[in-house]
């Protein structure tokens, strides 16, 4: 038995922890380098939530294991990834300084319900491979702010980096503002990303 939830979201909360992240089907093909495409792909694994969290199904009535995964039905004009560094227990707490390494452009396409539904599917015909294309095209995102936290859990600054123009970055760090090198803000930390479609869809 499969149901589908659809729930609004404000954000995507990505797991950055290495021991989480690590594995052989890394997209990065390095142990030492996890990149925000492998976040994602850890994101929409499907989690299997064991004898302890049966859930009955209501077409035959009875309490079955069960396995939950997560896709993106419908994307929005602005996606903000939440890098979750910050790790609380009742042992203690700390910050996790692992680098992500994101891209200046990402697809989204292979995180969205309708791809892992053709995915499982029939061959597609002409018709649909021309229609992903086109959908393809209207996934694709464009970084255009950074926000980063230096410091640790007890004591810590957020700055920011934002895009003017096309290819024109900017720090701001509290009241200072200064131009920088499309570089040195994909080589910073990052904390939460935002991006936005590089084509806009009217309804």
């Amino acid at each position: 038995c499969v149901s589908t939830t659809v729930d609004p979201f404000w954000d995507i909360s990505l797991d950055v922890a290495q021991e989480v992240l690590r594995s052989p089907s890394s997209s990065s093909g390095s142990p030492q380098q996890i990149t925000l495409e492998d976040c994602l792909h850890r994101y929409i694994m499907p989690e299997h939530l064991g004898s302890n969290a049966k859930t009955k199904c209501a077409r035959c009535e009875t309490y079955e294991e069960s396995t939950k995964q997560l896709t993106l039905k419908t994307l929005p004009m602005v996606a903000c990834f939440h890098l979750k560094r910050f790790e609380h227990s009742h042992k203690d707490r700390k910050k996790m300084d692992t680098k992500i390494k994101y891209p200046q452009f990402i697809d989204m396409t292979p995180f969205t319900a309708s791809f892992r539904e053709r995915s499982s599917g029939a061959p597609e015909s002409r018709t649909s491979i021309v229609t992903d294309l086109l959908t393809t095209n209207r996934n694709k995102y464009e970084l255009f702010a950074v926000v980063n936290h230096l410091g640790t859990m007890e004591s810590g600054h957020y700055t920011c980096y934002i895009r003017h123009q096309r290819n024109q970055w900017f720090q701001c760090d509290d009241q200072k503002v200064t131009k920088v090198p499309t570089e040195r803000v994909l080589s910073s930390q990052g904390y939460l990303l935002f991006y936005h479609k590089c084509h806009a869809d009217y309804y």
